[in-house]
């Protein structure tokens, strides 16, 4: 009996550990592989999601989180990219990226934020050479 006892608990060690391995890692915004990938446009317009990996994956399904139909896919393998376009909104989006083999999901979030042209003025004798920590004042002249 303890021979099967200790066979069997390094069987399902090593299981667990290799089904938590097969999870793939998606490249965020800034190229970067991640678990809970984030992707930001700021553009003000439509934005084109690209869904990359830094390995290679099997069958996945990805739900795009705007209500669009679930896309689903043989595999996934480097250079390879999947695209989505969402319309030009303010919104923000949770995108679920499952591995169908592990039944792993990558959550991650699009942030679609409105433009913005900052602009400030200086007031009519204002300082604009200072040295820290003395305060500078200006005006916001944004218009949006």
């Amino acid at each position: 009996m303890t021979i099967r006892r200790s066979l069997l608990f390094p069987a399902c060690i090593a299981l667990s550990v290799a089904s938590m391995a097969q999870c793939p890692q998606l490249f965020d915004s800034q190229g970067n592989p991640s678990d809970a990938p984030v992707w930001i446009s700021c553009s003000g317009g439509n934005f084109t999601l690209l869904v990359a990996s830094s390995t290679a994956t099997g069958a996945y399904t990805i739900d795009w989180g705007d209500g669009s139909a679930v896309q689903s896919g043989a595999g996934l393998a480097p250079p390879q990219t999947v695209s989505h376009v969402y319309a030009a909104a303010v919104a923000v989006y949770t995108v679920n990226f499952t591995h169908i083999a592990s039944g792993c999901v990558v959550t991650g979030t699009v942030t679609m934020e409105q433009s913005t042209s900052a602009s400030i003025q200086i007031p009519v004798g204002g300082l604009t050479q200072v040295c820290a920590p003395q305060n500078v004042d200006f005006i916001n002249s944004s218009t949006n």
